[in-house]
């Protein structure tokens, strides 16, 4: 079992993203998250890219964990499986 099973996340997409940016989600997905376009409080973590600004708000509304973007990393540490580096709250 992942530390992202059963998690909600919303990944922030940005201007010029590109398609590298959409492995964090495959692998959120592949390891049990759903992911969703918007905070709402029953998200558990937002990723964040430069300009995040309402995400970040409704993030901090909510007490929502937001962790850096991490969208270029080859492995982001915070959806490796068996990490704790990022169990946010509701989990």
């Amino acid at each position: 079992s992942s530390n992202v099973a059963g998690l909600t996340i919303v990944f922030h997409r940005h201007a010029g993203e590109d398609r590298r940016a959409m492995k964090p989600k495959a692998r959120a997905i592949a390891l049990g998250a759903k992911v969703s376009g918007s905070v709402s409080a029953k998200t558990n973590l937002v990723v964040a890219g430069p300009g995040a600004g309402s995400k970040l708000a409704d993030a901090e509304k909510h007490g929502v964990k937001v962790i850096e973007d991490v969208s270029h990393a080859p492995a982001p540490i915070s959806l490796q499986s068996g990490s704790r580096a990022a169990r946010p709250r509701n989990g």
